[in-house]
C-alpha cells in the first residue's frame, strides 16, 4: 500500500484495537501497582508514596493516551493510521528496543537485585506494561512491515507429523529412563569413587538473555533472519569469526578463581601456577623444550597436548596467564565449530544459539571453579583440548555423509580422533562409534560401508603411526592406548572394592599422575573371593552406573530450575547440594521434563533435515557416555565431552518450536537447509586439514628430533664457577660428595612453579610437596635431565624468584619431598643464595622446622 492513500478500514480497526489493548493493560497494571503492599503516607493523595502516586499517574496517562488513539485510529482515514503505516519500520525497531529489556526486567527476580528489590517489585507493574505493550506492537509491526499472515495452528504444524512423531516417541524414551533411574538409583546413587557433581549450566536468566535476543534478531530481521543458503557464504564466515572472537574476549575477561589444578595467586610470582595433573603436562612440555624429549623420554600417552604446552611456553615464556591466553585463542574455535555444526544440522539460527549457548556456559564453568571440580578453556587439563578435537571430527563426519567423494572427510575424521586420542583416551570409544555407525547406515551400499571405515582406519592409524614408533623404540610400547585402559581396568576395578563397599582410604593415583586428596577410593574388606560371575556382574553394574550419571548429569548443563537464577543461586541449589541428584523437587522434574522435550524435538529435527548424519552427535554422546563408564569416572570434568552435545540438540528443538510459534503468529517459520542432495562438492579442502591434522600427531616425535638438547653446564661446571662457590655453604669439593651421598639432594636445572606459603597454609593434597604444614616456607619444582625434584626452603621471607629460573638445590631427601640447605639462583639477574630460615647444619637429614602458637619456629 503506497503512502499516500488512506488506510484500509480492516487496519484502521487493527489500530484501533491495539490502542484499546494499550488501555486495557494500563489499567490492570495500574490495579497491580495499587495491590502491593506498603507504608501509609500522611498527606500524600490516598496515602501513597510520591513514588508510587508518580507510577500511578503514568499509568492512568497511559489509560487515557491510549483510549485517547483508539478512537481517532478507528477511522479508515484518520491521519495518525496514515502516520503508522508510513513509520512502521522505524516504530517497529523502537518497540522492539523498549520490549526486550522491559521483559527481561519484569521477569527479573527481586532477590538477584540485592538492595534494589523493593524499587523493582514497585516498578515491576509499569515494566510489564511496558513490555506487553510494546511485545505486541513488535510483532503486529513486524508482520505488517514483511506481510505475514496468522495461520492457523494446524497450517503451522503442518509437514511436522512424522517429526512429531519421532520426537514424542524419543521424549517417551527418556521419560522411561529418567523413572528407571530414580526408582532403582541407577545413575543417582553415588558410586564410592569417581562420582562428580552434574555439568555447570547455562543460567536460567542467560538462557531468558539469548532467546530474547534471539526473537529481537529474527523480527529486527524478518524472513531474512531464518533462511540459511545451502552453500557456506560470506555471512557465515562472519558469523563464524563473531563467536570465535565473543570466545576469546569474554573466556579471557572472567576473573579466574583459584582451582585445585591452578591454585594461587601466591607469591613470589603473585600469580597462579599448575599444579598435580596441569603440572605433570606443562612440565613434560617444558622438558621438550630443554631438549630432554617429551616427559623425558618416559612413556605417555598424551603428547599431542604436551606438545602444545611446549609450544605455548615457547611463545609466551613462564607466565601462566600469557600462556592461557594463547590457549585460550586456540580453544575459543570450538563455538565457531559448533555454529558450523548447527548451522548443518538445521540452519542458520540453530548454530547461532548454539554457538552463543557454549559461549555463556564456559564462561560459567570457569566461574564455578571455586564450587565445583570442573575443568575449562583456562587450565592446563586435556579435558577441553579432546574435546574440541572431538568436535571438529564430528563435524568431519556430519560432511562425509552429504559430500562425494566421502572419504577425504572419513579420513579427516579419522585423523582428528586419532590427535584427540593422543590427547585423552576418551575418543577411542568414539572413533569405534564411528566405525560402527558408518557401517550399519550403508549396509545397503556394502561396498561404501565397507571403503568409509577403511578410510577412517587408515587414516586413524596413519595419524597414530609416528607416535607409535616413538613409544616402541623408546618405551617398548606400540598400541600407545592400552596401558592406559590397563590401568583403568587394574586401578578402578581390581586394586579397589566392589562400589557397594563403604570403606575408605587415601586415594591411589594411576603411575606418574595425581589423584586430588577429595576423590576417597574404597577398600576391599578381607572376604571370600567372589566368583568370575559374580564379579562380573559388579562391574557391569559400575559401567551402567557411572554411563547413567554421565548421561543425566549432562542433561544440568540446561536450567533445572523454572525460577529465574544466577549461576551462583543455581550452583547452591538441587543437583549440586551434598544430597546430590537424590529427590528433586517438583518443579525441577518438570524443567527437567520440558529440557526432555526440546532436545528430543531438536534430535527430531536433525533427523529430518539430515537423517543419519544428524544423529551422529547422539552416537559421540552415548560412546563418551560408556567411556565414563569405563573408567568410573563420571560428572565433573568428566562432562566437558558430552553435555554440549545435549546443548546442541536443545537448541535445535528452541529454533525449531520457535518457528512454529511465529508460524502461528504470522511470521516466517525456522526451515532447516534441505541437503539430501549429495552432488560432487570440492574435497581439497578436506585433504589439506588432514595434512594438517597428520602434521598435528607427527608434531611431537618430530619436536623431539628437532630440538637439541641444550648445551648447559653439568653441576660440576656450575659448581666451579667463582660466583657460585661464594655462595656454596661448603666447598665444591664437599658439595660434589656429598651429592653422591645416601640421602643427599644436590639438582642443577629449571626451577618451575614457586610458592610462597605462610604458616600452616597449602594445598588440600595430603601427600603432595604442597600440602599445609605449620612453618613458613618455598615451595617448587626443579626438573634436569635426570629426573623432577621438589623442594621444600623454609624462610620467613618471601624470596624474588620467578618461574623459569636456573638453580642449584643442596638438601636432604625425605620421601618425596627435598628439605632444601641452600637454593642458588644463577639466571635471571645476579647469582644470589637463599639459606633456610631457621638455620640447620648441612647433614641429613634436615628435620623440618618446629614452631610453637605464636609461630616461633627453630
Amino acid at each position: 500500500m503506497s503512502a499516500d492513500r488512506p488506510v484500509s478500514r480492516v487496519t484502521a480497526r487493527k489500530l484501533s484495537g491495539f490502542w484499546a489493548f494499550s488501555a486495557l493493560v494500563a489499567l490492570v497494571c495500574t490495579g497491580w501497582l495499587l495491590s502491593i503492599p506498603t507504608e501509609r503516607y500522611a498527606g500524600m493523595p490516598f496515602g501513597l508514596s510520591p513514588i508510587r502516586l508518580s507510577l500511578v499517574l503514568a499509568l492512568l496517562g497511559a489509560v487515557g493516551i491510549s483510549m485517547l488513539l483508539a478512537a481517532l485510529a478507528h477511522r479508515p482515514g484518520a491521519r495518525l493510521s496514515a502516520w503508522v503505516e508510513r513509520a512502521r519500520l522505524p516504530l517497529a525497531l523502537i518497540s522492539l528496543t523498549l520490549a526486550i529489556p522491559s521483559l527481561w526486567l519484569a521477569l527479573l527476580p527481586a532477590s538477584q537485585v540485592g538492595g534494589y528489590a523493593t524499587t523493582l517489585i514497585r516498578a515491576r507493574p509499569i515494566l510489564s506494561y511496558l513490555a506487553a505493550v510494546s511485545g505486541v506492537a513488535s510483532l503486529a509491526l513486524a508482520a505488517w512491515r514483511y506481510g505475514w499472515q496468522p495461520r492457523g495452528p494446524g497450517t503451522a504444524l503442518r509437514g511436522s507429523g512424522g517429526m512429531l512423531r519421532v520426537a514424542g516417541g524419543l521424549l517417551l524414551v527418556g521419560m522411561a529412563l529418567l523413572a528407571f533411574m530414580f526408582l532403582s538409583g541407577y545413575g543417582v546413587a553415588p558410586d564410592t569413587q569417581g562420582w562428580n557433581t552434574p555439568s555447570v549450566p547455562v543460567s536460567a536468566l542467560q538462557m531468558l538473555g539469548v532467546l530474547l535476543a534471539m526473537l529481537g534478531l529474527g523480527l529486527a530481521l524478518g524472513p531474512a533472519a531464518w533462511r540459511s543458503a545451502e552453500r557456506w557464504t560470506i555471512a557465515d564466515t562472519l558469523l563464524a569469526t563473531g563467536m570465535w572472537l565473543a570466545a576469546a574476549i569474554l573466556w579471557n575477561a572472567v576473573p579466574l578463581p583459584a582451582g585445585f589444578f591452578a591454585p594461587g595467586p601466591y607469591p613470589p610470582t603473585n600469580g597462579f601456577q599448575p599444579f598435580s595433573d596441569a603440572a605433570r603436562f606443562d612440565y613434560a612440555g617444558q622438558l621438550l623444550l630443554m631438549g630432554e624429549r617429551i616427559l623425558g623420554g618416559r612413556f605417555t600417552d598424551r603428547p599431542v597436548y604436551m606438545a602444545f604446552l611446549a609450544l605455548l611456553r615457547a611463545t609466551a615464556g613462564q607466565s601462566y596467564n600469557a600462556s592461557i591466553l594463547l590457549q585460550v585463542l586456540v580453544f575459543a574455535i570450538a563455538p565457531a565449530a559448533l555454529y558450523a555444526l548447527g548451522r548443518r544440522l538445521h540452519g542458520r539460527p540453530a548454530g547461532l544459539l548454539l554457538g552463543l549457548l557454549f559461549v555463556l556456559q564456559e564462561r560459567n564453568t570457569i566461574e564455578a571453579t571455586r564450587w565445583l571440580n570442573v575443568s575449562h578453556a583456562r587450565w592446563m587439563m586435556t579435558e577441553f583440548p579432546a574435546m574440541l578435537l572431538m568436535l571438529l571430527g564430528l563435524l568431519a563426519f556430519v560432511l562425509a555423509y552429504r559430500r562425494r567423494p566421502s572419504w577425504p572427510y572419513l579420513a579427516l575424521c579419522g585423523g582428528l580422533l586419532a590427535a584427540a586420542s593422543m590427547v585423552r583416551a576418551n575418543p577411542l570409544f568414539f572413533f569405534l562409534g564411528a566405525l560402527a555407525y558408518w557401517f550399519v547406515t550403508h549396509l545397503r551400499v556394502p561396498r561404501q560401508a565397507v571403503l568409509g571405515c577403511l578410510a577412517l582406519l587408515a587414516a586413524f592409524v596413519l595419524c597414530s603411526v609416528p607416535w607409535m614408533l616413538r613409544t616402541r623404540t623408546q618405551n617398548n610400547v606400540t598400541i600407545f592406548f592400552l596401558p592406559k585402559l590397563e590401568n583403568v581396568i587394574q586401578v578402578r576395578y581390581v586394586e579397589q572394592a566392589a562400589p557397594d563397599e563403604a570403606h575408605m582410604t587415601a586415594p591411589t593415583a594411576l603411575p606418574g599422575s595425581a589423584t586430588p586428596a577429595a576423590t576417597a577410593i574404597p577398600t576391599q574388606p578381607a572376604a571370600a573371593p567372589a566368583t568370575t560371575k559374580n564379579t562380573l556382574a559388579l562391574r557391569a553394574q559400575v559401567v551402567i552406573r557411572h554411563s547413567l550419571h554421565t548421561a543425566l548429569a549432562s542433561v544440568f548443563i540446561l536450567p533445572g530450575d523454572p525460577n529465574l537464577l544466577t549461576l551462583t543461586n543455581a550452583l547452591h541449589r538441587y543437583p549440586y547440594t551434598k544430597a546430590g541428584l537424590a529427590a528433586p523437587p517438583t518443579r525441577v522434574v518438570g524443567m527437567m521434563l520440558l529440557n526432555l522435550a526440546l532436545i528430543s524435538l531438536g534430535v527430531a529435527a536433525a533427523w529430518r533435515a539430515q537423517r543419519w548424519a544428524g544423529l551422529a552427535p547422539l552416537v559421540l554422546f552415548l560412546a563418551l557416555c560408556l567411556s565414563n563408564g569405563v573408567a568410573r569416572s563420571s560428572g565433573g570434568r568428566y562432562q566437558v565431552g558430552t553435555d554440549w552435545v545435549l546443548l546442541a540438540y536443545f537448541a535445535l528443538g528452541v529454533i525449531e518450536a520457535g518457528g512454529w510459534l511465529l508460524a502461528w503468529s504470522g511470521g516466517p517459520r525456522a526451515m532447516p537447509t534441505s541437503q539430501h542432495d549429495r552432488t560432487p562438492t570440492a574435497w581439497r579442502g578436506a585433504v589439506l586439514a588432514f595434512a594438517a591434522t597428520l602434521a598435528l600427531c607427527a608434531a611431537p616425535p618430530l619436536a623431539e628430533l628437532a630440538i637439541p638438547q641444550r648445551s648447559v653446564r653439568t653441576l660440576e661446571q656450575a659448581l666451579a664457577q667463582p660466583e657460585v662457590q661464594a655462595l656454596l655453604p661448603a666447598p665444591a669439593e664437599q658439595i660434589l660428595q656429598l651429592s653422591r651421598a645416601q640421602g643427599t639432594v644436590v639438582r642443577y636445572g629449571r626451577l618451575l612453579y614457586p610458592r610462597f606459603y605462610y604458616h600452616d597454609r597449602g594445598e588440600p593434597s595430603p601427600r603432595s610437596v604442597y600440602r599445609p604444614r605449620p612453618y613458613p616456607r618455598l615451595v617448587f619444582e626443579i626438573i634436569s635431565d635426570q629426573d623432577k625434584s621438589n623442594g621444600v626452603l623454609p624462610v620467613t621471607q618471601i624470596p624474588d624468584i620467578p618461574s623459569g629460573a636456573t638453580a642449584i638445590m643442596i638438601g636432604c631427601g625425605i620421601r618425596n619431598d627435598t628439605q632444601v640447605h641452600t637454593l642458588i639462583i644463577l639466571d635471571p639477574g645476579e647469582p644470589r643464595a637463599y639459606t633456610r630460615d631457621p638455620l640447620a647444619p648441612l647433614a641429613c637429614p634436615i628435620p623440618e622446622p618446629v614452631c610453637d602458637n605464636n609461630h616461633n619456629c627453630r
